[in-house]
């Protein structure tokens, strides 16, 4: 005869073990077999432990996502294939590109200026990349990178990070870059003195403000 038993708690409370056990990431099962009490705890998927589980709460899902990586995309309550999600990141990004190339930002009443801008009179780090990518858009990459020269490597990085996303999301080996503190403190940095410099009197400096 098999059946499960839930082994009292450390002060007398009936499942305290099991709840420490479940705390550990394991699932605790108790077989009597000829009246020899075997404890057995199984991580493996299918196991002992799990069928218990899913005969009292339904399937397990404790072995289907490893700690520490995420699960199956959802949306609208529903699980969505994992190339989905990037799939629209890119729908959006060329409807993007489409406004971006119809509508220039420096003859358009409707998008607003940069504030910092309006009230010191100094381009910011991001000032021209608006126009940058109206003019980028169009295919003019000169005068792009004359509006904002960070256009040089913010377009490549967002093209690899998301060629990145997508690879991963059908199955081929690309791991995850995660940047340490320092190195956003680094990049901080450096956006910070590229708003400076750009703003420096000097005339060899020219190409770096907003105005192509």
């Amino acid at each position: 005869m098999r059946y499960r038993a839930t082994p009292p708690g450390p002060i007398g409370r009936p499942g305290g073990e099991r709840a420490r056990r479940r705390s550990l990431g394991h699932r605790a099962a108790v077989n009597y077999d000829d009246g020899v009490a075997v404890t057995t705890n199984d991580q493996s998927a299918g196991g002992p432990a799990c069928d218990l589980h899913a005969r009292d709460h339904g399937p397990c899902d404790h072995h289907e996502t490893a700690p520490g990586t995420a699960g199956p995309p959802v949306m609208f309550g529903r699980t969505i294939p994992a190339w989905v999600p990037p799939v629209l990141v890119a729908a959006f990004a060329a409807v993007g590109c489409l406004v971006a190339g119809l509508v220039d930002p420096g003859g358009s009443s409707v998008l607003p200026g940069c504030p910092f801008f309006e009230m010191t009179g100094l381009d910011c780090p991001g000032c021209g990349i608006s126009r940058g990518a109206h003019a980028l858009a169009r295919g003019d990459v000169a005068t792009a990178l004359d509006h904002n020269v960070l256009l040089a490597v913010l377009v490549p990085g967002a093209i690899v990070a998301w060629l990145a996303w997508f690879g991963r999301s059908v199955g081929l080996p690309i791991g995850r870059y995660r940047p340490s503190t320092r190195v956003a403190w680094a990049v901080v940095a450096v956006i910070a003195a590229f708003g400076v410099v750009r703003n420096l009197p000097i005339d060899a400096l020219f190409v770096l403000d907003a105005r192509a």
